[in-house]
């Protein structure tokens, strides 16, 4: 659940992956590009039609909470599974496959919250569709929208989604959020509403690279590295000794200034330093962090001995990360399988997934995950009770399975 995506000014932001020009992230929607793993496109699409005699691979995807949506190649649009308030933009509640959504082909890079889409196209463009009831969407509004709907005149260059919230970062670097701001998530100040229904600048003296958005906290890597946190801190999320308060304005954590990676759960954060490490903090119940038990952690602590991380994303109670020779490794919570390990035990400690198999990019869900491939085959696995992971039923998948793309 992230965002993350370089700007034209060559500035990411970690909450939303987006497509082509850079990566993106966020919480329940981290959202996956190709850019991660500095590949050739065209390659990867001729991967992609070779896999499965259909158009172009995916170029960014994005696992929520009930659907999954992907970007391809063309700068189409496609989703799949059941969301409740339609963020699938289908203008119906579910597709048990993917399926196109609209006619345009100008789609750059996606986010999604539990029920709610936000997508940029080609111009930078923001569009938003699904559930709105703490103003998500950005309209200024709690209605719900059933197809995407541009919102507002702004360009943006990266995007990101939390459970019922949205970030973006602008072309000059400055990060805007807005929707749910129960616990201070939005970072607008103790004066803001409950709902901020329109995008908001946050921590106007500071520019951003990345960002990212938990249920009900908020992360941002500045343009100095500095690592910036704010909104609920009762298990120790936001990565400051005030655990059990909110804080709703930007808190500095630790005082590093090589930060570059972010990628936001439920109630606990990650992050990777320049140096490859990866550092976690927060809840971890169901080991989410990754330490090897199940105490919860107030400040950045460091997972395992590995210092070659890429990149990662959070699901609501477990994350996954890709290392630099392109293997995948997933921990926490694994009641649905979304650990794609092929059981249902959770794990404290990272775990490889598809020993031998490489991996470019990684989405984790509320209780999904999807990942491609290097040769551009996009594979889900986890909770399918909505047909998330578009293999056209509703049964569980307890390790990678491979998602049959249309052709186009």
């Amino acid at each position: 659940m992230a965002l993350g995506i370089r700007s034209t000014a060559s500035l990411r932001l970690t909450l939303l992956f987006a497509l082509l020009d850079a990566p993106a992230c966020g919480r329940v929607g981290y959202a996956a590009s190709t850019r991660d793993a500095d590949v050739d496109l065209d390659a990867l699409a001729d991967g992609a039609a070779a896999h499965d005699g259909a158009a172009a691979a995916p170029l960014a995807f994005v696992a929520g909470a009930g659907h999954t949506c992907m970007v391809r190649g063309s700068g189409t649009l496609w989703c799949w599974g059941r969301s409740p308030n339609n963020g699938l933009g289908l203008g119906a509640p579910a597709a048990p496959s993917p399926t196109r959504v609209g006619t345009a082909s100008t789609w750059r890079s996606l986010a999604a919250g539990l029920n709610h889409t936000i997508a940029l196209q080609e111009d930078r463009s923001l569009w938003g569709w699904g559930g709105n009831p703490a103003g998500q969407l950005g309209t200024g509004d709690v209605g719900t929208r059933w197809s995407p709907e541009r919102i507002g005149t702004s360009l943006w260059d990266a995007l990101s989604a939390g459970a019922s919230r949205s970030c973006a970062l602008d072309a000059d670097a400055a990060l805007w959020c807005w929707g749910d701001n129960l616990r201070g998530s939005v970072g607008a100040g103790p004066t803001a509403p409950m709902d901020v229904r329109v995008p908001t600048r946050v921590l106007s003296t500071e520019l951003f690279l990345r960002a990212d958005v938990g249920t009900q906290h908020t992360c941002a890597i500045s343009s100095t590295h500095a690592l910036w946190c704010w909104g609920s801190n009762l298990n120790g999320q936001v990565g400051t000794p005030s655990v059990g308060n909110s804080i709703d304005v930007p808190a500095r954590v630790d005082m590093r200034t090589d930060w570059r990676e972010l990628f936001l759960g439920g109630d606990f954060s990650c992050g990777l330093p320049n140096d490859g490490t990866l550092w976690c903090w927060g809840a971890n119940a169901d080991g989410e962090l990754g330490v090897g038990d199940n105490t919860a952690r107030e400040v950045p602590t460091r997972v395992g001995t590995l210092a070659t991380w890429r990149s990662g994303s959070a699901g609501t109670d477990y994350a996954c990360a890709i290392e630099e020779r392109g293997s995948l490794w997933c921990w926490g919570a694994n009641g649905s399988g979304q650990l794609g390990t092929g059981d249902l035990t959770a794990h404290a400690s990272p775990v490889e997934i598809a020993p031998g198999q490489q991996w470019q990019s990684v989405s984790a869900g509320d209780a999904h995950a999807c990942a491609l491939d290097v040769e551009g085959a996009l594979w889900c696995w986890g909770n399918n009770s909505d047909g998330q992971l578009g293999v056209g039923d509703a049964v569980e998948r307890l390790a990678p399975t491979l998602v049959p793309l249309p052709r186009e």
